[in-house]
């Protein structure tokens, strides 16, 4: 077969399997399947999404019996909760789960801001598929039946975001055992935060003035405001290193070491601070350097 007609096959046989693709509610009945779904992620050290808090329940009865209370107003546990429904995305006649979604009949403040209507996440090893496209679209007509027009989705686009992505990809090619492919991403990863890190602090070695001057900063301590600023945005290229690293070593499976980094590095800034003050009885520069020191 060339690899024309190949690439025919695949996308026919992609169009057959996403036809048999179904949403269906937790249930006693795939309680294996919930726990094998949710032993994936945390052995992954990725991000778990769309599931009504799966992760925090060892009790998978406990869970499927949130989600049910969840889907009544006057049944949902939090107050600061809405009314939502949760399903699983599977392939008709199977029982193995492909993804997550969760849908929110309405939204508070914190939906508007931060979630949306819809979250949802897709079984690390089921990544790059097109199950996400398609769970969304079965789920925006669960959303249709219930008479909403407009339905927001929201996604993250800030460093912590964008190092999510690395970890969710990293993952992705580990647990494919495309041990090059892991090895660009975790290249390209180091690279493009390198130069987001050092533009952005260059950056703020030059508005430094401004943003003085924005904050109304008094004349006699206009120079050390300026200073302290300078001093805070040097640790900018910590700040993104620390979400990189961590993001790299969450995608290789390791969630502990970025925990242990953080638990020395306030361990290293207490004796620090205590060292450079109370021995060496350096004020004044200690309480510049304090916020660089902390991101060290």
């Amino acid at each position: 077969m060339n690899d024309k007609n190949s690439k025919t096959f695949d996308a026919i046989k992609s169009k057959v399997t996403m036809n048999k693709l179904i949403l269906i509610k937790p249930s006693e009945k795939y309680i294996d399947e919930i726990r094998a779904y949710r032993q994936v992620f945390i052995d992954d050290g990725g991000h778990f999404n769309g599931d009504s808090g799966l992760r925090k329940f060892e009790d998978i009865n406990a869970w499927i019996e949130q989600c049910r209370l969840m889907e009544n107003k006057e049944t949902v546990s939090n107050p600061n909760w809405v009314e939502a429904e949760q399903f699983m995305l599977v392939n008709e006649g199977e029982d193995r789960i492909l993804g997550m979604i969760n849908f929110r009949h309405y939204l508070n403040d914190y939906l508007v801001e931060y979630a949306g209507h819809i979250g949802y996440g897709v079984c690390p090893s089921e990544r790059r598929k097109g199950y996400a496209k398609a769970m969304l679209s079965l789920c925006l007509g669960k959303c249709h039946e219930r008479g909403l027009d407009k339905v927001l989705i929201t996604c993250d686009e800030d460093i912590v975001g964008l190092s999510m992505e690395t970890t969710i990809l990293l993952g992705q090619k580990i647990g494919e055992k495309k041990t090059d492919e892991a090895g660009n991403i975790i290249g390209a990863s180091i690279y493009l935060f390198a130069i987001i890190s050092v533009a952005v602090t260059v950056l703020m070695m030059f508005v430094t003035p401004l943003v003085a001057s924005i904050m109304q900063a008094t004349a006699e301590a206009f120079n050390s405001t300026v200073s302290y600023i300078r001093i805070c945005s040097a640790g900018i290229i910590f700040i993104v290193a620390y979400n990189v690293l961590g993001s790299i070593f969450r995608g290789m499976g390791n969630s502990k070491m970025p925990l242990v980094t953080v638990a020395i590095a306030c361990i290293l800034n207490i004796f620090g601070d205590l060292l450079l003050v109370a021995v060496f009885i350096w004020v004044l520069p200690v309480q510049l350097l304090q916020p660089f020191l902390h991101r060290l």
